[in-house]
């Protein structure tokens, strides 16, 4: 079965196209060298700009997966419901975590 849409390159064929790109190579020249056609290669390079673009980097604000899966155990475990004095999971580990509540979601409160 062949590959539909447009597959891109992977991380580390960016990461070659960039470092040929400042180095001054041409579109041809990068595309033979990483084997992909040069409009690929413009495609890559005309998103930025012809910029190399920042490394991505996860904000400090968001959940680390650890606390997601958490929230996901807790929410098939039913600990999210109100149950007398207990109080919801969400305000338990907001407190743990030294986070808002808002961080966890409208629906999960």
């Amino acid at each position: 079965m062949t590959q539909m849409g447009r597959p891109g390159l992977p991380t580390e064929g960016k990461v070659e196209v960039w470092r040929r790109w400042r180095a001054g190579e041409s579109f041809l020249g990068i595309g033979k060298a990483i084997g992909k056609p040069a409009g690929s290669i413009y495609g890559v390079i005309r998103l930025c700009g012809g910029y190399t673009p920042a490394p991505r980097k996860r904000s400090l604000r968001a959940l680390t997966l650890s606390e997601r899966e958490e929230i996901s155990r807790g929410v098939s475990a039913g600990l999210y419901e109100r149950t007398g004095v207990d109080e919801p999971l969400v305000y338990r580990l907001s407190r743990q975590w030294h986070r808002r509540v808002a961080m966890f979601g409208r629906d999960n409160r």
